[in-house]
């Protein structure tokens, strides 16, 4: 696929891994996780991504616009 079936937004890293770990555990196969901050995130052809909004400490606006911006991620 050019992207993964299930794309999951977290607000920060722990919640991130915890539920690519959740995903792996339940038949997921490789995910891959992202951190929306880095430069260049993609996410890539895994059956499962997770984004990392870096979004907890943020203010509401802002935590909102990161997650609005998961949708326009390109694929690989």
């Amino acid at each position: 696929p050019d992207v993964p079936g299930l794309v999951i937004a977290a607000d920060d890293r722990t919640g991130a891994l915890e539920v690519a770990g959740a995903c792996a555990d339940r038949g997921a196969g490789a995910v891959t996780v992202q951190v929306l901050a880095l430069a260049g995130p993609r996410l890539g052809e895994a059956a499962c991504a997770v984004v990392d909004l870096a979004g907890r400490h943020l203010d509401p606006g802002e935590a909102a616009a990161r997650a609005e911006l998961v949708e326009s991620l390109p694929a690989a």
